[in-house]
């Protein structure tokens, strides 16, 4: 009989799909002012340009030595980022804002 093993997970965020896609906004939105492209994040943070894009999109919540990665490439710190994605609408509100579904 095998042992398993569950050893926690590098730390994970905890980030509801909301807050996951709220955060994917967050750092697409400060990217953009910086007028850097998903390219550009994705090799100056030293990640794959697709697990770049499944966190702007919502579909993948990054680690904190991730967010930490790619904040430092945005020029904000990684509760700033945070702090930023908290305030950002929900894709719900967006939508019932600008009458779009």
């Amino acid at each position: 009989i095998g042992w398993v093993i569950n050893m926690p997970r590098k730390s994970a965020l905890g980030l509801t799909g909301d807050q996951t896609e709220r955060l994917g906004r967050a750092i697409a939105v400060r990217r953009a002012v910086l007028r850097l492209d998903r390219k550009d994040l994705a090799a100056q943070s030293g990640l794959s340009y697709p697990y770049v894009h499944q966190i702007e999109k919502g579909t993948r919540t990054p680690s904190v030595p991730v967010l930490k990665r790619i904040a430092a490439v945005l020029d904000i710190t990684d509760s700033d980022l945070l702090a930023l994605a908290a305030d950002m609408p929900s894709l719900d509100d967006a939508k019932r804002v600008t009458g779009r579904a």
